[in-house]
């Protein structure tokens, strides 16, 4: 299973009830169709770039879930159906391979380039007769 980092954003003239009731049947589609919830977080209610459907704000939710291509669709498809939801975006996440520390060849010391002495200019000067 892939993880997927889903946003949606709700209408701002829901209550909390509404809201946690709303994020929940998402859940549940999800883990219906045999995905796994990872992380859910409210970002709380925002001001919108730019006016949807007519409205000015909105409450943004993040979920991070583990899930194959069916749970996916349907997923996508409960939230377009909703009216409840002005957008959303469904983006997979790259999986990060931990970094192996990798033991080469020896660096050499470091190389010391020889330093080339000056002749010493005589601090004489010479008399001229």
């Amino acid at each position: 299973m892939r993880t997927y980092e889903v946003v949606y954003i709700v209408q701002s003239d829901l209550d909390e009830e509404a809201l946690t009731a709303f994020s929940e049947r998402i859940q549940n589609v999800i883990t219906a169709n045999g995905g796994e919830i990872v992380k859910v977080d409210s970002m709380g209610r925002r001001r919108l770039a730019y006016p949807i459907q007519k409205r000015q704000a909105g409450y943004y939710m993040l979920m991070h879930a583990r899930m194959e291509r069916p749970a996916i669709l349907e997923m996508e498809r409960a939230l377009r159906l909703s009216e409840d939801v002005l957008r959303y975006i469904v983006v997979r996440l790259d999986e990060v391979e931990p970094v192996e520390e990798s033991v080469g060849e020896p660096v050499e010391e470091p190389f010391e380039a020889p330093v080339i002495e000056e002749p010493e200019e005589s601090s004489e000067v010479a008399e001229e007769e």
